[in-house]
């Protein structure tokens, strides 16, 4: 097993691992779309903060990723994300989605009619940073996902990431 930075090369390749590391998991059967659902929890991370971006290679290929992100506050939040993705897919007018996001609608609706409080994007300066990782079901218990989060706690001290001083913009 191999922890390494993403390199660019890798692009094709991770977006099938996205595919086949994510089966079975709940997320696709509820939304039914896996284009859109890389927009939000992959490709941004690609895009924007590809030095934070961790692979697990076994036998020369990829098994498993680790997206992570040094300051979630700098980075465009999930809701904007998954906005741009419903939006750019057309995900409330497909078949295969729709049922999903009406659901969603009906529940917006009741709990604003009850005043119930709803989750929503997490931020608390004390821990700046946030990750998704993912391993395909084969690679599973081989030690791959373990090894990409020593490698991300490597780079959350290496960067500072959570002390106090970075959280104030000073890097020292």
């Amino acid at each position: 097993m191999e922890i390494r930075a993403f390199a660019e090369s890798d692009r094709a390749e991770l977006r099938e691992l996205f595919g086949r590391a994510g089966e079975g998991a709940p997320s696709v059967s509820l939304w039914g779309h896996q284009e859109s659902e890389a927009a939000v929890y992959l490709d941004p991370y690609m895009d924007l903060e590809p030095e934070s971006l961790l692979v697990a290679t076994a036998d020369g290929a990829l098994v498993g990723y680790l997206a992570g992100c040094l300051d979630t506050a700098a980075f465009p939040s999930e809701s904007k994300r998954m906005d741009q993705a419903i939006r750019k897919y057309r995900l409330m007018l497909r078949p295969a989605t729709a049922g999903f996001f009406g659901r969603a609608l009906v529940d917006m609706a009741s709990t604003a009619i009850r005043r119930r409080p709803t989750a929503g994007d997490f931020h608390d300066p004390r821990w700046p940073a946030h990750l998704h990782i993912n391993v395909a079901p084969l690679a599973r218990g081989t030690g791959a996902a373990d090894g990409l989060m020593h490698r991300w706690f490597d780079r959350l001290r290496e960067t500072g990431s959570g002390r106090e001083e970075h959280r104030n913009g000073e890097q020292r």
